[in-house]
């Protein structure tokens, strides 16, 4: 069975100015990489200078934790959906039983 992948990457650093169609030759090389190896053509690909690391990325390159601003974030967030799906599981037939 095929089902839909997607491959994410991300590579950057600290640069200069970039040429005019930088962008071309590193599609073209990840979409030959793509069709070496799946042996299909990528039906899409989206690239671009423009991208960002997310707070967990940016402390992995300078090699720190995320921050405690993230990590506070992150435990409200998981925490809301573990209270979430607590409070479902206990209304729920199977919870009752």
């Amino acid at each position: 069975m095929k089902t839909e992948r997607i491959w994410t990457c991300k590579v950057g650093g600290v640069v200069g100015e970039v040429p005019p169609g930088a962008d071309l030759p590193m599609r073209q090389a990840v979409e030959r990489a793509f069709q070496e190896i799946t042996g299909l053509e990528a039906e899409f690909t989206f690239s671009g200078w423009g991208g960002t690391l997310t707070e967990p990325e940016r402390a992995v390159v300078e090699d720190r934790l995320p921050s405690q601003e993230y990590e506070d974030a992150w435990h409200a967030r998981h925490a809301g959906l573990i209270d979430a799906t607590d409070e479902r599981r206990n209304h729920s037939p199977e919870g009752t039983r």
